[in-house]
C-alpha cells in the first residue's frame, strides 16, 4: 500500500528554493551597481528582499494547493508538476517582458528573461518538493530470509 505523500512537509521547505534564485539576483543588484550616482537598483533589491516573506507565504499556499489537486485528480507526477512550471513561466514572461515601451526586440528580451529566470526558479522549487514529498517513499526492503537461501 503505496504512502500519501508528504504534501504539506514539501510545501513548507520547496518555496525557499524556489526563492533562492530571486534573492541571489537581489543580492546582486543591492551590492554591485555599475553607475555611481544611482542608488535605484539597491532599492529595487531592498523592496524585493522587504517582500519575501509574503512571496514565500503566496508560494507555499500555492504549492500546497496544487499538490492537494492534482493528488485529488489522480495526476500527481513529476511531469505534471513541470508542465506546469512551462506554463507559469509562459505566462510570467508574457505579464513582465512583454509591456516594454521600447518595441518589439525589447520585449522579446524581457519575455526571454523573465521567462527563463522563472523556469529556473519554479524547476528548482519542484523538483524540491518532488523529493520531500516523496521522502521515504521508496520500495520498503524485506527483512525476511528468502526460502532458496
Amino acid at each position: 500500500m503505496p504512502k500519501k505523500p508528504r504534501i504539506l512537509l514539501a510545501s513548507i521547505w520547496a518555496p525557499l528554493a524556489v526563492l533562492l534564485i530571486p534573492v541571489l539576483l537581489a543580492l546582486g543588484a543591492i551590492f554591485s551597481s555599475s553607475i555611481p550616482d544611482d542608488d535605484a537598483p539597491r532599492r529595487a533589491g531592498a523592496i524585493f528582499l522587504f517582500l519575501i516573506p509574503f512571496a514565500y507565504l503566496i508560494v507555499a499556499l500555492f504549492m500546497a494547493t496544487a499538490g492537494y489537486l492534482l493528488l485529488a485528480v489522480g495526476k500527481l507526477n513529476l511531469r505534471n508538476l513541470l508542465i506546469g512550471c512551462g506554463i507559469l513561466s509562459l505566462a510570467a514572461g508574457a505579464i513582465f517582458g512583454l509591456p516594454s515601451p521600447f518595441g518589439v526586440r525589447d520585449q522579446l528580451i524581457g519575455f526571454g528573461i523573465f521567462g527563463i529566470v522563472t523556469m529556473l526558479s519554479l524547476s528548482l522549487g519542484v523538483l524540491c518538493w518532488w523529493f520531500l514529498a516523496r521522502l521515504g517513499q521508496g520500495k520498503p526492503v524485506s527483512r525476511e530470509i528468502p526460502e532458496d537461501a
